[in-house]
């Protein structure tokens, strides 16, 4: 691999030290549910924002919901793989 293509490798991923809600919708969800768990503890206790939260997970979970799942595979012109997604069928 000569350097050009090994920095147009490099350029495809973007890697950092947190995950984003960009590219993880699971990290959406779960700091809604934590939201929703923390305002029902003993020094809190917010009933309308857990209630809130609820709704949200919710919705999110009809729009996710509604979506075919993406093919375990993602192909080029022809019958050659070109990478793995992390969908299970």
């Amino acid at each position: 691999m000569d350097e050009e293509l090994e920095d147009k490798v490099r350029g495809a991923f973007v890697i950092g030290p947190e995950r984003t809600l960009q590219s993880d919708v699971a990290l959406g969800l779960r700091q809604i549910a934590d939201i929703a768990l923390k305002v029902l503890s003993l020094g809190i206790i917010d009933p309308t924002t857990a209630m809130l939260c609820i709704d949200r997970l919710g919705e999110a979970l009809v729009c996710l919901g509604g979506r075919e799942r993406p093919w375990p595979r993602r192909t080029v012109e022809g019958p050659r793989p070109r990478g793995r997604i992390l969908a299970k069928r």
